[in-house]
């Protein structure tokens, strides 16, 4: 069932075409939890253009995002809250983050670099 409160709705599981949707309807990503390696959803996130912020994890530094671009914060409220401030406040920001996430997924989460992943490390394991 759905959740409600004042400013969070808890929709639970929703099959792909929904979230879909959610993402496309979705102004700013936000994951601050840690320790999850590089999760499907904030892939997704990207691939939909969103802005996005995460948990300044040191599991992201393999990924050499712009920091500019890519918002990493303290996991606490009132970091959460400075960084989705600071990119409401500014929509040319939003929309440039967005862009920088949708270029970053097509580069590195697109079936094509999948693919091309995959055949560089099969070449090396049978050289």
């Amino acid at each position: 069932g759905v959740t409600q409160s004042k400013h969070v709705i808890f929709l639970g599981e929703q099959p792909p075409a929904v979230i879909a949707e959610l993402y496309r309807a979705a102004d700013i990503f936000v994951l601050p939890s840690t320790g999850e390696g590089f999760p499907l959803t904030v892939q997704e996130a990207m691939a939909s253009g969103l802005p996005v912020i995460l948990a300044n994890d040191p599991g992201y530094k393999a990924y050499q995002f712009d920091a500019k671009l890519l918002t990493l914060v303290t996991p606490k409220a009132a970091s959460i809250d400075k960084a989705i401030q600071r990119i409401i406040a500014n929509p040319q920001l939003q929309q440039h983050m967005g862009g920088y996430a949708l270029a970053y997924a097509k580069r590195h989460f697109s079936r094509t670099a999948h693919q091309r992943a995959l055949l560089a490390i099969y070449s090396k394991a049978a050289a």
